[in-house]
């Protein structure tokens, strides 16, 4: 049985692809793309929902509307301190099969 990731991982997951799309410190992002993604790589969306409420209380993600938010910098850094042994494009939030690369 597959554990439920903490609303970090959950938001440090979500950071992770923001970073394999390229996204750059105060550029708005529509939150149903990311959803998707999260979904697509096992994530279930009340744990999306955890990782944006986390993100967004570490000040890592600037609501804007309801669908879309803004990378902060400090959520620029935090995307940054992901160590080179954690590629974001293995971002996986389940303990199934590996999700191909994005």
């Amino acid at each position: 049985m597959a554990s439920v990731p903490t609303p970090e991982e959950s938001a440090r997951a979500i950071l992770s692809f923001l970073k394999l799309r390229d996204v750059h410190p105060n550029e708005m992002v529509a939150a149903s793309q990311v959803n998707q993604q999260f979904l697509t790589n096992g994530g279930k969306a009340a744990d999306y929902a955890e990782g944006i409420r986390h993100a967004t209380e570490r000040g890592w993600l600037e609501p804007l509307t309801k669908d879309r938010f803004r990378l902060t910098e400090t959520g620029s850094i935090e995307m940054g301190r992901r160590r080179a042994a954690e590629p974001a494009s293995d971002v996986s939030l389940t303990a199934r099969e590996p999700q191909p690369r994005i």
